[in-house]
């Protein structure tokens, strides 16, 4: 379990925010399973809205693996291209579009993330913020069982709180 904190937790100081936030997601995606119908052993692909989203950070994720898997990024994903993704990252500058984008995903295996204020109460699944100078996150367990995503038991134990 020290391990999987210390995966989580990463100094200010040492990297910026948003790279940061870009190492979250990798990290979600290794507790995070797909349904068994899935890509399989397919690229993962994790895409954004939003301009260069956390300043280029999401792109360096790029060719990283995760559950096994290449990992492949999509920056600026146009919404007819949003079925194609695993991960969605929908950046805070897109805060007045997530309740469109989270209806056009609901109930497909995307795992949505974003550091919209708010974001697992709209109906995201995983929310990024800033407390006491660390980066944390909530969960919306209920979103993500509502696309046939199963979250890590390990991830949960982390959030700040989990709705259900």
């Amino acid at each position: 379990m020290a391990c999987l904190i210390m995966a989580f937790e990463a100094s200010a100081a040492d990297v910026s925010e948003d790279g940061v936030k870009a190492a979250f997601i990798l990290n979600f995606t290794k507790f995070t399973d797909w349904p068994a119908n899935g890509p399989g052993n397919d690229p993962l692909l994790i895409c954004s809205l939003g301009p260069r989203a956390l300043s280029g950070n999401l792109e360096a994720l790029q060719g990283k693996t995760a559950k096994g898997r290449e990992v492949r990024v999509r920056g600026a994903t146009r919404p007819s291209e949003l079925h194609e993704c695993q991960v969605l990252f929908i950046a805070a500058d897109e805060e007045p579009r997530v309740e469109w984008v989270l209806q056009r995903v609901a109930k497909l295996p995307v795992l949505t993330i974003s550091d919209v204020p708010n974001f697992v109460h709209a109906g995201g699944m995983i929310g990024l913020f800033q407390e006491n100078d660390r980066l944390r996150f909530d969960i919306n367990l209920a979103a993500a069982r509502q696309s046939n995503l199963a979250l890590s038991s390990n991830l949960l134990k982390l959030a700040r709180t989990v709705k259900q």
